[in-house]
């Protein structure tokens, strides 16, 4: 397998689709980093009527507080000087967190787009060229080629995620902006995306590899570009997400704790059974979302569509519709990280499974 992937790196760097890749990438990524940082940092501040002279001292790098404290001051007590400054009129602080994981998100769309053209040319030439026949007359198996391809598309994604992050940082750099990076945040975004890029790798390379055409291979992946945008899970998604509806007299003790403690007493919780966000203060539910209207059955049929949906975590972390630092604790990530990881794997052993019963093309 090392000798195949091994060849692979070879044929790839000899021939021009890396280098058109790597340049369209660092193109669409430095364009695209840069219009969405720019909008929305930009729109908020100005829609907060902050100053042009004064909007750098409303950003988080001018704070004085930490990226932990940044992320978590919606959804944990966090120290009352960081609290003051956070809760500064206008500030914008509080959102960056958001705005950076939502382009650490939608940083898998051009290379997505990218490798969707990528493994039909680059892995369709290999049985053109004869070279799959030339490897199985050298005694590797049908199984051997195939998990080193994959392996070799993981590859080729998680270089193409990583050229986009470096552009992301040059733009950063443009903008004058320091995002608040919070490590286990972050590397948890950005696993997830490498494993929504691998998803999608490996149906594809398994449309090419059971079919042997090119173009079917091109349109399967384009339809998983779709479902990036458009998740078959997302009516499920709000489907148990608005099926709580909110209880009037527990917002009335929401508000009076406020009045008496301030907004620095309480604490956020995701519940990955109702993907809502309960409200504690103490141990105290404080019960602001009452009971679902859905039946048990009709819930966990939707949770189920959800949870095996390999694209609905992009679609949540970029909507933000929930938190990314909730998302990370309370197990979302990781339920949607074993999914992404079983939905790689079902792929790969269906298109092993067919790719060993078919003759090779003429």
């Amino acid at each position: 397998m090392k000798k195949i992937i091994t060849g692979l790196f070879f044929r790839l760097i000899k021939g021009f689709e890396i280098w058109v890749l790597l340049s369209l990438m660092l193109i669409a990524s430095v364009y695209i980093n840069y219009q969405l940082i720019e909008y929305e940092l930009g729109f908020f501040s100005e829609s907060a009527f902050v100053n042009p002279e004064d909007r750098d001292y409303y950003r988080f790098s001018d704070l004085g507080v930490s990226a932990h404290d940044t992320y978590w001051y919606c959804f944990e007590p966090v120290p009352n000087e960081s609290y003051d400054r956070l809760s500064i009129p206008n500030t914008c602080a509080p959102i960056e967190p958001g705005v950076f994981v939502m382009v650490l998100s939608l940083n898998i769309i051009v290379p997505s787009v990218l490798m969707m053209v990528f493994i039909p040319v680059f892995f369709g030439r290999m049985f053109t060229d004869r070279t799959v026949k030339n490897y199985i007359s050298c005694g590797l198996s049908k199984g051997m080629i195939y998990i080193a391809s994959v392996i070799f598309a993981c590859i080729v994604d998680t270089i193409l995620y990583f050229t986009g992050l470096f552009a992301f940082a040059l733009v950063c750099i443009l903008a004058g902006w320091m995002p608040p990076i919070y490590l286990p945040v972050a590397l948890s975004v950005i696993l997830a995306m490498l494993l929504i890029m691998f998803t999608m790798s490996s149906v594809c390379l398994a449309a090419l590899f059971i079919s042997y055409s090119e173009h079917l291979s091109l349109v399967t992946g384009f339809l998983m570009l779709i479902l990036i945008f458009i998740p078959v899970s997302a009516d499920s998604y709000f489907k148990v997400n608005e099926s709580y509806g909110y209880d009037f007299d527990s917002q009335d003790e929401y508000i009076l704790i406020v009045k008496e403690k301030g907004g620095n007493v309480f604490s956020s919780k995701l519940d990955p059974t109702e993907l809502i966000i309960r409200t504690y203060y103490g141990d105290k539910d404080l019960k602001i979302y009452g009971e679902s209207s859905l039946t048990p059955g009709e819930r966990a049929s939707a949770l189920a569509v959800v949870y095996a949906d390999p694209f609905i975590a992009e679609y949540i972390i970029n909507s933000n519709t929930l938190p990314a630092c909730l998302l990370l604790r309370d197990g979302f990530m990781a339920i949607k990280a074993a999914s992404n990881v079983f939905w790689i794997l079902f792929f790969a052993y269906t298109g092993i499974t067919f790719f060993k019963k078919r003759e090779l093309p003429s």
